[in-house]
């Protein structure tokens, strides 16, 4: 049996660099990368309109989630995970 993940707030985290979440007004991703992020503030963090993230649960597009009964949360990890693996070298899909 596995232990239960613990839900954790997201601390408020500022990135002193003046990074390009501080430029685009985005908030910087817990540094644990266990912190569960609710559905609907994860938009803060990545930009993401928060229906886009229900459409691609719904089509089982990454980024991955946590389902703990109905309510629907995102490790920080897995989205910085994701966010890696969007950069790209030109537009050819």
């Amino acid at each position: 049996m596995q232990p239960e993940p613990s839900i954790k707030a997201p601390e408020a985290t500022t990135d002193a660099s003046g990074g390009p979440e501080e430029a685009l007004g985005l908030r910087t991703l817990p540094a644990d990368p266990d912190t569960l992020i609710r559905a609907s503030e994860v938009p803060s963090y990545v930009g993401i309109a928060r229906q886009t993230l229900s459409r691609w649960r719904h089509q089982g597009d990454p980024p991955r989630f946590v389902r703990l009964g109905r309510r629907v949360f995102y490790r920080s990890g897995d989205l910085r995970e994701w966010i890696r693996g969007q950069v790209r070298e030109n537009t050819v899909t």
